[in-house]
């Protein structure tokens, strides 16, 4: 890696004082994803993608959420705490299909776009207003689909007036290469939301989804650590450690570790298959 930044501030301490707590720790290179904003988050998936076009650029974020992200419920925390966007990305990890989809409706806006809720019978999705039109992108079931010529994403309007943008999709390339519908649904299933989506009013950025807000609210995402604290990451969580009462787990099978051309080595939990 060519850049490796750790930053730190020590509290002023007397000379004969014990250390004080670490603030404001924080380790990024020129391989990785800062995650600790979403601006940060943004700029870094772009770079890291490559991406030049809006359609590009959108298609990036979805699939770097993809990898972030997870199923399971949605995080809950007792007033006055809540979960936004960075904390359900970061401290958390998962969501249901309103959750995702408010943490894919921050990303998109903070890439400068407007977004609007679809809901749908038993699914909420959203979609995203770029090049003068709406586009869909489903982080929770895994899809985008390129519209019959291939010069955009396709919206849900654009669906119900021709399923074939769907239906016909997988055979004809048009759906993402590595992810797509991988956690069970298909395509009819699509269709057929589609035909019951209900689009709402363009969404202001506080606007969230049942548990999740629109923008974090008082979560710092900087690491403090008190004298002799330790941090470990570890993939597997440990019993009764996670941030709220529960079982932190994924509900779409086992994990898969694979090589990623943008991204460098991730564990894919949507196994099992590999692409090292």
């Amino acid at each position: 890696m060519k850049r490796l930044m750790l930053a730190f501030l020590m509290l002023p301490m007397a000379a004969a004082a014990a250390p004080g707590p670490s603030e404001g720790i924080k380790v990024t290179t020129d391989r990785t994803v800062d995650t600790g904003s979403l601006d940060s988050i943004v700029q870094d998936v772009v770079r890291l993608s490559g991406a030049k076009t809006n359609d590009e650029k959108a298609i990036a974020i979805h699939t770097w959420l993809h990898h972030a992200i997870f199923h399971n419920a949605y995080p809950v925390e007792k007033s006055p705490q809540s979960v936004g966007p960075l904390k359900a990305i970061r401290v958390y990890g998962w969501g249901l299909c309103g959750g995702q989809h408010t943490v894919l409706k921050a990303l998109f806006e903070t890439a400068g776009w407007k977004v609007r809720y679809r809901g749908w019978d038993g699914h909420t999705t959203i979609e995203v207003f770029y090049d003068d039109r709406w586009h869909y992108f489903d982080v929770f079931l895994k899809c985008y689909f390129w519209t019959k010529d291939r010069k955009t994403i396709a919206g849900q309007d654009d669906i119900n007036a021709d399923p074939s943008i769907v239906m016909d999709a997988e055979k004809e390339g048009r759906v993402p290469p590595t992810h797509y519908l991988c956690c069970g649904d298909d395509a009819k299933g699509i269709v057929d939301g589609c035909k019951t989506s209900k689009p709402l009013p363009i969404s202001k950025h506080e606007d969230g989804w049942a548990s999740v807000t629109g923008r974090d609210r008082g979560y710092n995402a900087q690491l403090m650590l008190p004298p002799g604290a330790t941090l470990k990451l570890e993939w597997k969580g440990d019993a009764g450690q996670i941030a709220v009462n529960g079982q932190g787990r994924h509900t779409c099978g086992n994990k898969d570790f694979r090589s990623d051309m943008a991204l460098g080595p991730v564990l894919e939990h949507y196994g099992p298959r590999n692409h090292s």
